[in-house]
């Protein structure tokens, strides 16, 4: 064997050595930079949950941590002949099956108009964004402001319109589409920049193609459009489920949980329990309940919008 053909023999085993090394120093550097992410997962993440699993097995009073008692799946037998946890659960879901019938199309509009950039583009997108980066406790006292009976905002427009003003807050059949409005105002611009990005990862020959066969306006987003977008709409669905599931601030800021209970979800049900009545064990079984009850309604939404659409 000659001289070159040894140096291109080893150069040869060179590369093949450090492509195999290669993928266990990229693992390496992965798993360096995941750690820390995945530290804070473990430390205020999981560990609360297993903290709260651990409790609703126990009586256990939030005015004294160190004296509880064991006592198995009673505060779930509890919890399930609980009126008025059921009736916060009714609250929570028309919450959530109200904010997903409105807020999902909406952005999806809302998008679309945005992605054309027509003149007010920027304006619009700020004013849409503007509630991301502003506090809940300062939005629900603004909307609060907005709702009152003789002062608001909201009556002053009605009575200038000659209709009869409305109590919204103070009314059992008002309260919970107020807050709702509320809620939808609040995390709408999170929707449609999800919305927005997924737009933008359309290939623009996909476009070209539908308007050559024909296909344009309400066609085009009904037949070409939705369907692209099908997993950014599951995203979005999810995370809408999510925030209506954890609304907590309006109703403890405007409401209160009432009138008559119209505004006490699932979350004000469990912070009352902890907070009001110093039952932490039966307000950790509340939230391990809704926990559970969030997983599977996130599993049949899954199960709905699947595809497996590639573009």
């Amino acid at each position: 064997m000659t001289t070159q053909a040894l140096r291109t023999d080893a150069v040869r085993r060179r590369t093949a050595s450090t492509a195999v090394r290669a993928p266990r120093s990229h693992k390496l550097t992965l798993g360096i930079l995941l750690a820390p992410a995945c530290a804070g997962l473990a430390i205020f993440q999981l560990g609360p949950l297993v903290y709260a699993l651990l409790n609703s097995l126990r009586q256990v009073s939030l005015l004294d941590l160190t004296r509880s008692k064991y006592v198995g799946l009673a505060n779930y037998a509890e919890l399930l002949q609980d009126m008025t946890f059921w009736h916060s659960m009714g609250n929570t879901l028309l919450y959530v099956v109200g904010k997903l019938a409105v807020q999902v199309p909406l952005a999806f509009a809302l998008a679309v108009l945005l992605d054309r950039k027509l003149r007010g583009t920027a304006l619009a997108r700020a004013a849409l964004f503007a509630p991301l980066v502003t506090s809940g406790a300062v939005i629900a006292v603004i909307w609060n402001l907005m709702y009152f009976p003789d002062t608001g905002l909201f009556n002053a427009i009605i009575d200038w319109s000659g209709l009869p003003t409305q109590p919204f807050l103070t009314s059992s059949a008002q309260a919970l589409p107020a807050i709702l409005l509320v809620g939808i105002w609040e995390d709408i611009g999170f929707s449609v920049l999800i919305f927005l990005a997924g737009l933008q990862a359309v290939p623009a020959s996909v476009y070209e193609a539908a308007e050559l066969d024909g296909v344009r306006g309400f066609r085009l987003a009904r037949f070409v459009t939705l369907p692209l977008l099908r997993r950014t709409t599951m995203v979005v669905t999810f995370m809408a489920t999510v925030f209506s599931f954890r609304v907590f601030t309006p109703i403890f800021v405007m409401t209160q949980g009432g009138p008559d209970n119209a505004t006490n979800n699932a979350v004000y049900f469990m912070y009352q329990q902890a907070f009001q009545f110093s039952n932490l064990g039966y307000a950790s079984a509340v939230g391990v309940t809704v926990i559970i009850l969030v997983a599977g309604l996130l599993a049949i939404q899954a199960r709905l919008l699947r595809t497996d659409l590639e573009y």
